[in-house]
């Protein structure tokens, strides 16, 4: 049975939301889900942890201790996202070390986990960041994707569409609907109003 490696970091709030529907439709497709789920320190909002619980009720296989990723047909990168202003260190450097080393397709969300998605540079001076064979970037282009080291570490990149009717507050992507909580709508929203001042 092929086995599909999940990295998610500490608030996985957008993520951990799609995995109960694509759990299901994976395990169909015979194929063994495995979330490597890295809880942080801080506080985790109400959206993230309404998130986990129902990732976590979705029977989706759960570790949180990196595993042998030699027999991984696919890792998915979700470990961080665009706002990464930090090198990553202790765990996270050593799993993304880690993902580096697999021989199977490496696919990151929005940018792979220690990119700058702005100016594409590995965040830090001895900073170290995924490098995925393939990037899905949700709403629009991220520069860093296609500059600098981004090249190196972005793959072949998919700009993922995404429909927002602010009347409905409905959000659909490649014609399904997204399930979003109030707060995570809110940003979106705002993220869209101010698109050329965020």
């Amino acid at each position: 049975m092929p086995r599909l490696s999940t990295r998610f970091g500490a608030f996985p709030a957008y993520p951990l939301a799609h995995i109960p529907a694509r759990k299901k439709a994976l395990i169909e497709a015979g194929v063994d889900v495995v979330v490597l789920h890295l809880a942080g320190s801080g506080k985790v909002s109400p959206e993230a942890a309404q998130a986990l619980g129902r990732a976590r009720a979705s029977g989706a296989n759960f570790a949180d201790v990196a595993l042998d990723v030699r027999d991984w047909a696919l890792v998915v990168d979700g470990l961080f996202g665009i706002g990464l202003a930090r090198p990553l260190e202790g765990r996270y450097r050593e799993l993304v070390l880690g993902i580096d080393k697999v021989s199977c397709p490496v696919l990151a969300l929005d940018v792979p986990s220690g990119l700058d998605a702005d100016s594409g540079a590995v965040v830090g001076p001895d900073g170290v960041a995924v490098r995925a064979t393939h990037t899905i970037t949700f709403i629009g282009g991220k520069p860093g994707l296609h500059t600098a080291e981004g090249c190196d570490h972005a793959g072949e990149v998919q700009v993922a569409d995404l429909h927002v009717d602010l009347l409905s507050r409905a959000v659909h992507r490649a014609g399904k609907e997204i399930d979003l909580q109030p707060r995570e709508f809110r940003l979106l929203e705002y993220l869209m109003r101010n698109r050329d001042q965020v």
